[in-house]
């Protein structure tokens, strides 16, 4: 429903995202709630409010983490969306009428159906207004990208350069170093491990800690508990069948991508190259995928030979949408001129979902109603039993149906489990009601329809290793930095000593033929230390540093190579994807450094 960024566009989808930026770090001030108690933020006047980072998180738990990329989400799209208003976009009534009205799933017949879309509303509890007004906010923010960092372009010698540097060749060999080699040889001082200990007594100390059982209420588990029947179900599809039962078409296409601000002398240029390649795909239909790798700057879809898999009506651009719902299956239509460039389609097939295909479908959504309309009494029964029973979760853990698990050690503000690791269940945790009286903590909100109570199963106080307790640990800690040392210097001797042309006589183990994109699992710094090394003269050598020790290798060939068709349109793809990362983070980190920034540092805590 409303997917904004047409299905195709992966450009899109990936500006769209990305934008996590300076503003995050800089230039935020925080304010408080007196005059907005519902803001989590504000964007130059534009207000960001809890339910609007909801929508952000979905089903996710909000964890700390979880709920600053949402804010962060949210923040980008506020700046983008005043930019373009800026410099003078804007989405007509008329647009945003055709929209809507345009999107399948709330038409009835091929027509606009208004009962359709009271529905939609009140499943998503928003008013037609909000829905407007999030729906501009989208749209401008997609016209602003397509048309400012979404038009650029890989050059082609820049391609033929990285397909160079991927394809080249060497061949490796290696000799290992090991540490544990090195460790007999290294003789501490008598009161080295002293002198550490004093100087870094804070790394042995123990913050206080605590061991817990939980439960955790989930709107999500208890929905799935509730039973539907088949005449509910039945029901639900004849009041929606128009929506549920769509016509969905399975569609393949090659783009050509046309520059935003190109002539008609270069879309032309484009649009002849169309007609060949569609030419050549009617005598040949069934080297579309082939020649979709081959030739589609779509970096979505290309890789699968131009898949787009099931669509519906409307999920596509209109020129794209009516072209694919207007042919019959196994036929090729094209060149389609959009904004993007020129298509050529092909139509693999065409399904209508049957009542058993959608029965899972409304019988969750069914279940999800219910849930939502009951979970408030759930909560109110569960926090009852925590404090009527509140020696034990074993209550409110049978009345639900929950399992009571149990945590390890955690601290005032640190856990390893997910949904203790909250601000709001640490503090209810080391509170003397939960943590001296032994007492169940209350039913705590985490948000998103779900609640944990905990309870505490032990608890030690924070405390400090003595260096009788320590020392061995010490020992053994500075005798492997030691090793280290000797076993660096011994190999940065011997790669002089093999760089400076000295006879080699010792056993290597031959790695084979290695490249950037094949590189026999040698990590990332290896591979770009084996292939900074000049080859002009051979054999050469380099060490690095490695977990097992000090790897020596030696490389005794170069080649230049050549990468595989669909190596290239990885590698296409990957700088592609690269290139508008950079570009766009340039762009909206720019309009990010003007922009006041201010968040509501109590709100925003208490969604967690």
């Amino acid at each position: 429903m409303f997917a904004f960024a047409e299905k195709y566009n992966t450009v899109l989808k990936v500006l769209l995202g990305l934008i996590a930026l300076s503003f995050v770090v800089v230039g935020v001030e925080s304010y408080s709630d007196a005059d907005s108690p519902n803001d989590v933020a504000r964007v130059g006047g534009e207000h960001i409010t809890r339910q609007d980072l909801a929508r952000y998180l979905g089903d996710k738990l909000p964890s700390p983490a979880l709920r600053d990329q949402a804010l962060e989400a949210a923040i980008a799209e506020r700046i983008r969306v005043a930019h373009a208003r800026d410099i003078g976009m804007a989405v007509s009534d008329a647009e945003l009428a055709a929209r809507i009205a345009g999107e399948a799933s709330l038409q009835e017949n091929g027509k606009f159906s208004p009962k359709l879309y009271e529905r939609f509303l009140q499943a998503q509890s928003m008013s037609s207004s909000q829905l407007e007004t999030r729906l501009r906010q989208d749209l401008l923010s997609q016209q602003l990208v397509v048309g400012t960092v979404g038009s650029g372009f890989m050059p082609q010698f820049n391609l033929d350069r990285y397909a160079a540097l991927f394809g080249e060749e060497r061949a490796v060999s290696q000799q290992l170093l090991a540490v544990e080699d090195y460790k007999s040889r290294v003789a501490l001082p008598a009161d080295a491990a002293r002198k550490y200990y004093d100087g870094h007594v804070g790394e042995f100390a123990t913050p206080e800690q605590a061991r817990l059982e939980y439960v955790i209420l989930s709107q999500q588990e208890q929905a799935k508990k509730i039973p539907i029947s088949d005449a509910d179900i039945q029901k639900f599809y004849e009041q929606n069948k128009t929506q549920l039962s769509a016509e969905q078409r399975k569609v393949r296409h090659i783009l050509l991508s046309v520059d935003a601000k190109a002539g008609a002398a270069d879309k032309a240029k484009v649009k002849a190259q169309a007609d060949d390649l569609l030419k050549r795909l009617q005598q040949t239909p069934e080297k579309f995928a082939d020649l979709a790798r081959q030739y589609s700057q779509d970096p979505g879809s290309a890789m699968q030979g131009g898949d787009l898999g099931y669509v519906g009506r409307g999920m596509m651009v209109p020129a794209f949408d009516s072209a694919a719902f207007s042919m019959k299956k196994g036929e090729l239509r094209g060149p389609v001129e959009t904004q993007y460039g020129f298509h050529i389609l092909a139509l693999d097939d065409v399904k209508v979902q049957s009542f058993e295909e959608v029965k899972p479908q409304i019988e969750s959504q069914l279940r999800s109603q219910k849930a939502v309309a009951s979970f408030q009494g759930m909560v109110d029964k569960f926090s009852d039993l925590l404090y009527q029973q509140a020696g034990t979760l074993q209550a409110a853990a049978k009345e639900f149906g929950l399992g009571v698990q149990q945590s390890d050690w955690v601290s005032r503000n640190k856990a390893a489990d997910a949904v203790l690791n909250n601000p709001k269940v640490l503090e209810a945790v080391f509170s003397d009601d939960v943590l001296k009286k032994k007492h169940n903590s209350e039913a705590i909100d985490l948000g998103n329809g779900n609640m944990v109570a905990v309870r505490v199963l032990d608890h030690r106080p924070g405390s400090t290793m003595s260096f009788e307790q320590a020392q061995s640990q010490i020992v053994a800690k500075l005798t492997l930095e030691e090793a280290k040392k000797l076993m660096q210097k011994d190999g940065q001797a011997k790669v002089a000593e093999l760089n400076a042309a000295k006879l080699d006589s010792s056993t290597w183990k031959d790695l084979g033929r290695i490249s950037r994109l094949n590189a026999a699992n040698l990590p990332h710094d290896t591979v770009r230390a084996l292939f900074k090394v000049s080859t002009a003269k051979l054999p050469a050598y380099v060490g690095v540093d490695s977990a097992e020790g000090y790897v020596v290798y030696k490389i005794t060939d170069a080649s230049a190579g050549t990468l595989s068709a669909d190596k290239m349109v990885q590698l296409q793809q990957t700088l592609e994807r690269i290139r508008l990362e950079t570009e766009a983070k340039a762009y909206f980190g720019q309009l990010a450094a003007r922009q006041s920034v201010e968040i509501n540092k109590k709100n925003l805590s208490q969604m967690q």
